[in-house]
């Protein structure tokens, strides 16, 4: 079609205009460009402004960096999704409206609370949505107090079963105390080694790595047992010593209890004896790296 079009002609150059673009868009980028560099010396002032979008696409194209894929290739939704993040330029999540919406119905389900639980102690924040985490903490706490057999909360098997999966490297990501929610460091962890016990026990060592007082991380190493409670095993621990870098820190407290509320393979949820609660997962839990700067 494109011999018999003149590009003199105000009809000849808007059907030209019309043939290059069907072109580029269906990936025939180089006869794209040939019809507009033609439509370039057009007489209209308008048609020549119009057949230049296309070098201007061009030079977008390499100025962001977006490689041209073809046809075959990705959408331009998932050229633009290849960028590099921008440093310093927050991002922000299109689901924290309406996760965070007031008319959405509460945390009513163990697999929302967890899932919620687990998100935030990844990210070491509550994802725009401080209510849900508050909810499911609280919702978590409340099946601890009256389990029900349909959403078990821990592992059958009592201590050893409670043990199996307690042992090993924690990250310790949250800590609620008064309703308020406080973040730990990243680098914050509990190690338990577990042996063998009786009684219905297991007895092993434990190396706590936390915030504390002053400025840093204290280590805090001793003997811990998994014993069963009164409604739940619960982990006891024993401090030994306790150390701010290589120097030695007093211990406030040495003998601390905490009720295991809930525990599966990758978090675990811990009160104490003043009733706080601790929200532990495994290191493998990884952030995105683009979520942090």
């Amino acid at each position: 079609m494109e011999p018999w079009l003149c590009d003199a002609t105000e009809l000849g150059g808007r059907s030209l205009l019309e043939l290059g673009w069907a072109y580029d868009a269906t990936g025939d980028r180089d006869m794209g460009k040939k019809i507009m560099a033609r439509l370039r010396k057009s007489p209209s002032k308008e048609i020549r402004r119009m057949s230049q979008q296309l070098a201007f696409q061009d030079e977008a194209s390499e100025f962001l960096g977006i490689k041209d894929f073809g046809s075959s290739g990705p959408s331009e939704y998932e050229k633009l999704s290849r960028l590099p993040r921008v440093k310093g330029i927050k991002r922000y999540n299109l689901l924290d409206a309406p996760i965070a919406g007031f008319k959405r119905p509460p945390v009513d389900s163990l697999s929302e609370a967890r899932m919620t639980l687990r998100s935030a102690a990844v990210r070491r924040g509550d994802n725009g949505a401080p209510t849900r985490l508050q909810q499911s903490i609280a919702y978590i706490a409340k099946k601890a107090a009256s389990p029900n057999a349909s959403e078990p909360l821990l592992p059958e098997g009592g201590a050893e079963g409670a043990g199996s999966l307690l042992r090993g490297t924690w990250s310790l990501a949250l800590t609620q105390r008064g309703g308020k929610v406080s973040w730990a460091p990243r680098e914050a962890r509990l190690e338990l080694s577990l042996g063998g016990g009786g009684g219905g026990a297991l007895q092993g060592t434990f190396e706590r790595l936390a915030p504390g007082s002053g400025p840093g991380l204290y280590r805090t190493t001793g003997s811990v047992a998994v014993k069963v409670g009164a409604r739940a095993p619960v982990l006891q621990l024993e401090a030994e010593e306790c150390r701010l870098g290589p120097l030695p820190v007093p211990l406030m407290t040495r003998s601390t209890t905490e009720r295991l509320l809930f525990l599966d393979s990758t978090m675990c949820v811990a009160e104490g004896s003043s009733g706080d609660l601790t929200v532990l997962v495994r290191p493998k839990l990884q952030a995105d790296p683009n979520d942090g700067d």
